[in-house]
């Protein structure tokens, strides 16, 4: 569970594309992002943070801000 707080953006987002329920070909319709930039995405390249944005809608998820866990005592 640890792992998952630690884990990237783009991790994150692989693994909710993976587990939606959705084949890559609706998910790129629904969203507007081209099956080659999925697919390059889940294979590891990058992905231009306006797709991002547009998956993050299709699937509908949020990015929110959490309080990191391992800052030091008085620390800005």
């Amino acid at each position: 569970m640890d792992d998952m707080k630690n884990e990237t953006l783009s991790a994150r987002l692989r693994r909710e594309i993976e587990n939606c329920g959705r084949s890559r070909y609706v998910l790129s319709r629904e969203s507007g992002v081209s099956q080659a930039a999925l697919c390059k995405f889940m294979h590891g390249q990058s992905l231009r943070i306006e797709s991002v944005d547009k998956l993050l809608i299709a699937l509908g998820l949020q990015v929110t801000k959490t309080k990191p866990t391992n800052q030091r005592k008085g620390a800005k």
